[in-house]
């Protein structure tokens, strides 16, 4: 066994040196050193090559990925010494061509134009040119800007290109292809691009490129007419075949900017989209419209609100509802799920030929059988169980037949929120009457002003006798949203307007026995959620609707 005395460490006598090649061809790069124990890395551009661990790294078909700069680590027990750097240089010219138009061929002869190309990696190559396979029934008639050297025109098989002198870097020129009349199917052109660089003759070749016959475009599948409710996704779509096809969709007669894929896509439709449809497909040879399609759209709106601010447990709550669609017939339905242990009480307006029985829990179901005139306005009364607490939801959905299609839309809100009644903010002391320092409050909030103008706005703000401040910095008009409202501020804007202060100044006004006490109850139903006067049942509670 050697000892470290024995071992030598590693010298480099000999770096690898600088490649210049072209791709697929075969590359060694080798280094000599000294030393004992020796071990190598082969690295390019500074990172190590998986595998490439002895004295030779050999490179089978270099291609342009493998360009860059080449080091090798020669290492063992005492240390390690890297190489210089050597550059591999992979020069290779690449080729492409492409059919400029449509590429379709005409039942009765005709030209169409290649465009050919080449692009330099690495240094210019030293000769350099063109060869192109042209299919039987195929023959050059010409070009533009073409090499130095260049075929004659009719030629047919194989046609050739030279440049004389050699581009700066990329180029490209035209050329012109005639073919003889009743040609069918597909043709395929093969190219070739020739170069010398890095003292090496070498080539490469482009994908090739296909024309084709191309007849009248066929219409395989018509669009259809489409039925669509506002705000949902619709499209027409045709299918058609006849070469490289161009689509232009019209609407009512007018062509639709943009519109021209097989696809013509509404997300979400509108009533404005309603109207006779048909699209216009073309090719190098004709063009053919489809049979027209009409699309109807129905416009409908399903809303339902609550009458006043919410609800009392153990009172009754009502709820609004209005259906808004447009014209043409439709059997309609509603249905409603509850909250749990609301029953309803009943219904009134126009709330369909079929209602549900009073006492009914959980599923509400109203249909109009015969067709109804839009707008469609009901309203339906629930009883609310004593001890019900927190906030409830109510969800609507009105279905509907019209053209022998269903339709479903969700009733908005979707949700509809049933916020329970509870004290007045103004009552602060919660003794179910108002005294003056507590409108006085109301008064003090109801007159801020931003500058010289009232606005009435007011903020959430805790510390304060009433969980409220004024805010001085919002303009006249402006909305808030904010955590809480105030019990006064029944349009839930943020701010208090003169018709809310005069209905803080009713509940104020309560009067029993010619002596005011200012009291007042909960009450659904109501704007605020409140009347003025002692509760029937001598609590805050309220008797009913």
């Amino acid at each position: 066994m050697l000892s470290l005395i024995d071992i030598l460490p590693p010298v480099i006598t000999r770096d690898p040196g600088a490649v210049a090649t072209t791709p697929g061809q075969q590359v060694e790069f080798s280094v000599e050193a000294t030393g004992t124990n020796l071990r190598y890395q082969w690295r390019k551009d500074s990172v190590e090559i998986s595998g490439a661990t002895g004295r030779i790294l050999t490179l089978v078909a270099a291609g342009v990925a493998d360009a860059g700069a080449y080091s090798v680590v020669v290492s063992n027990e005492l240390g390690r010494a890297i190489s210089a750097t050597a550059q591999l240089k992979v020069d290779s010219v690449q080729g492409a061509m492409k059919v400029v138009g449509s590429g379709g061929l005409l039942a009765g002869g005709g030209t169409f134009t290649l465009e050919l190309g080449v692009n330099f990696i690495g240094t210019a190559p030293v000769q350099l040119g063109w060869t192109l396979v042209l299919p039987p029934g195929f023959s050059y008639a010409g070009g533009e800007s073409e090499p130095g050297v260049k075929p004659v025109a009719g030629n047919t098989g194989s046609v050739d290109w030279a440049y004389v002198a050699i581009p700066a870097g990329s180029d490209s020129f035209r050329v012109r292809i005639a073919y003889v009349a009743g040609l069918t199917g597909r043709h395929a052109f093969y190219g070739t691009v020739s170069y010398k660089t890095s003292g090496l003759q070498s080539s490469a070749s482009p994908a090739p490129v296909t024309v084709f016959r191309v007849d009248s475009p066929v219409i395989i599948r018509q669009p259809v007419a489409v039925f669509a409710v506002s705000g949902t996704p619709a499209s027409f779509n045709v299918e058609a075949q006849g070469g490289e096809l161009a689509y232009q969709w019209f609407r009512n007669g007018l062509a639709i900017p943009g519109a021209t894929v097989s696809t013509l896509a509404f997300d979400p439709v509108r009533g404005a989209d309603a109207g006779d449809y048909l699209v216009r497909v073309s090719n190098a040879v004709a063009a053919v419209d489809s049979d027209p399609a009409k699309l109807t759209v129905f416009e409908v709106l399903a809303e339902h609100g609550v009458q006043g601010t919410g609800y009392v447990e153990g009172q009754n709550v009502e709820i609004t509802n209005t259906i808004t669609f447009s014209g043409g017939d439709a059997l309609m339905g509603w249905q409603v799920l509850l909250p749990k242990g609301w029953t309803l009480v009943g219904s009134s307006g126009d709330a369909g030929d079929v209602r549900p029985p009073a006492g009914s829990s959980d599923l509400l179901e109203w249909v109009w059988t015969a067709f109804p005139v839009s707008p469609v306005k009901f309203s339906y009364i629930l009883k609310v169980p004593d001890g019900f607490s927190g906030r409830a939801e109510v969800a609507a959905m009105l279905t509907f037949v019209r053209n022998g299609k269903d339709g479903r839309v969700l009733a908005k809100p979707d949700p509809l929120p049933v916020e329970r009644v509870s004290w007045h903010t103004a009552d602060l002391d919660r003794n179910f009457s108002f005294s003056l320092f507590e409108l006085l409050r109301v008064i003090e909030l109801y007159n801020t002003r931003r500058g010289t103008v009232r606005t009435g706005a007011y903020l959430a703000a805790s510390g304060t006798e009433d969980g409220f401040a004024p805010d001085f910095d919002r303009a006249s008009g402006g909305t808030a949203s904010l955590a809480a409202h105030h019990s006064a501020d029944y349009g839930r804007d943020g701010s208090i307007n003169l018709l809310e202060l005069l209905r803080m100044i009713e509940l104020y006004n309560y009067s029993a026995n010619r002596s005011r006490t200012g009291q007042f109850h909960r009450r659904s139903g109501t704007e605020d959620g409140f009347a003025p006067g002692p509760s029937p049942t001598g609590s805050g509670g309220a008797a009913g609707n």
